[in-house]
């Protein structure tokens, strides 16, 4: 009678140590679950700040492009800018004299963009004349609702 007893014991050991193991497995797949849904949730707010960004481009790409002369140009845009001014957040404040702009009616994020006056381009004087370009360098921010920020940036010309 006395092995009976012992053997009931060693069952209830061996079932401890088997829930203790599921436990273990469990809490890391949960852990992986929750893991996977923060890198999901970055990339979908990465996701929407490259759209908002890509949006004021092709918005003020629109801008520049419906303008029949650079003249018509002159107070939307910005002229010698320093290198890499786009890269610090401090200067993306939206005001008339930095000639930084909002999309306005933009639904998922904030959407900025400026535009630069890069100069007149042309192969040398007489082909300047004949067939110079414009170009203006368009540069725009999108901010996603999380505060995830994509810059993106692009060259247009426009026609003498």
């Amino acid at each position: 009678m006395n092995s009976v007893a012992k053997e009931r014991g060693m069952i209830l050991v061996a079932a401890l140590i088997i829930m203790l193991l599921v436990s273990i497995l469990a809490i890391s797949v949960g852990k992986f679950t929750v893991r996977g849904q923060q890198q999901a949730s970055a990339n979908y707010d990465k996701l929407k700040s490259y759209a908002a960004a890509d949006a004021g481009l092709g918005y003020a790409e629109n801008i520049i492009s419906t303008r029949s002369s650079s003249d018509q140009l002159t107070n939307m845009v910005v002229s010698s800018l320093s290198e890499n001014w786009w890269s610090d957040p401090a200067n993306w404040q939206v005001s008339a004299p930095n000639k930084i702009y909002q999309l306005d009616n933009y639904g998922d994020g904030v959407v900025l963009y400026r535009m630069e006056d890069k100069g007149f381009q042309g192969e040398n004087l007489e082909a300047a004349i004949k067939k110079g370009r414009h170009i203006y360098s368009v540069t725009s921010r999108g901010v996603s609702s999380a505060a995830s920020a994509t810059t993106m940036q692009s060259l247009y010309a426009l026609p003498k």
